[in-house]
C-alpha cells in the first residue's frame, strides 16, 4: 500500500503533514470548540506525531493567522507563509537542514495561488491548487516519489476522499474505538481502489537536491508571487 501511496502522489496526505492539523482544527472549529482550547488539543496533537517539522509548522502558521486577525493586520496569505515559516526557523534551526520543513513549505506555499489570483469559485480554486502543488513539489519530491500527470487527476479525485472521509473517520475511530470494524473496511476498499489506480503508473527515482538548492526554490517563489501581486493589483484596490 506505501507503494501504491507514492507512486499516485497521495502519500503526502498519509504521512504527518500539516493538513493533518488544519482539518483537525476545522473539525473542532465546526463544533465551536473555543481557540484556546483548540490549540491545546492541536499542540498535544504535534506532541504526540513525534513534534515533527510539518506539524509544528502549521500550528505555528495558525498561531500566527490568529495573532495577525486579533491586531487586525492584513497580510497576504503567501506572506502569512514566509512569516510563518521564518518564525518556525527561528524556534528551531536546526530544521534548516530538514527535507520535510521543505515540503511543507512548498505545499503551504502551493496553496496561496488562489487567494493570489482572487479566484473565488471553488472548483477552480480546488483545480488550482492541486496543479500548484504538483508544480511546487516537483523539486522536492525529485528522486522520492512520483511526478507522473496522473497524480494530479488523483489528488483532485481521490485527495478529498482521504482527508474529508478517511482522516475523520480514524479521529473517531481513536474516540470511539468499536467503530475500528468500520474503519477496517472502508480502509480494505481504498486499498483495493488504490492497487487499481496505481497500475499505469511506474516510479522513476532520480538524485534528491542539494537542501541549498530547495531553499532557493522557495526563495524564487516567494519573491515572484510577491512582485506578481503588485503587478495585478497595486493601486486597484482603491478603484
Amino acid at each position: 500500500m506505501q507503494k501504491n501511496l507514492q507512486r499516485t502522489s497521495l502519500i503526502h496526505i498519509f504521512v504527518i503533514s500539516g493538513s493533518h492539523l488544519i482539518l483537525l482544527d476545522e473539525l473542532l472549529g465546526i463544533l465551536r470548540i473555543p481557540l484556546f482550547v483548540r490549540f491545546i488539543v492541536l499542540g498535544l496533537y504535534s506532541l504526540a506525531v513525534g513534534w515533527q517539522a510539518p506539524a509544528v509548522r502549521a500550528l505555528l502558521g495558525l498561531f500566527t493567522r490568529s495573532f495577525l486577525q486579533h491586531w487586525r493586520w492584513s497580510f497576504p496569505a503567501d506572506l502569512t507563509v514566509l512569516i510563518t515559516g521564518l518564525l518556525t526557523l527561528i524556534l528551531f534551526p536546526a530544521w534548516w537542514n530538514s527535507l520535510s520543513l521543505v515540503m511543507s513549505w512548498c505545499a503551504a506555499l502551493a496553496l496561496c495561488w488562489p487567494s493570489l489570483l482572487r479566484i473565488r469559485a471553488p472548483v477552480v480554486r480546488v483545480f488550482l491548487a492541486q496543479i500548484s502543488i504538483f508544480l511546487f513539489m516537483c523539486a522536492p519530491l525529485w528522486g522520492l516519489g512520483s511526478l507522473h500527470p496522473l497524480s494530479l487527476v488523483y489528488n483532485l479525485i481521490l485527495a478529498p476522499v482521504v482527508s474529508y472521509v478517511l482522516l475523520p473517520l480514524a479521529f473517531l475511530t481513536a474516540l470511539v474505538p468499536p467503530l475500528a470494524s468500520v474503519f477496517d473496511q472502508v480502509m480494505a476498499f481504498f486499498k483495493d481502489m488504490l492497487s487499481i489506480v496505481a497500475e499505469p503508473i511506474v516510479i522513476t527515482k532520480g538524485t534528491l537536491p542539494r537542501i541549498e538548492i530547495l531553499w532557493l526554490w522557495i526563495l524564487f517563489w516567494h519573491v515572484f508571487m510577491h512582485f506578481l501581486r503588485l503587478r495585478l493589483w497595486q493601486g486597484r484596490d482603491s478603484r
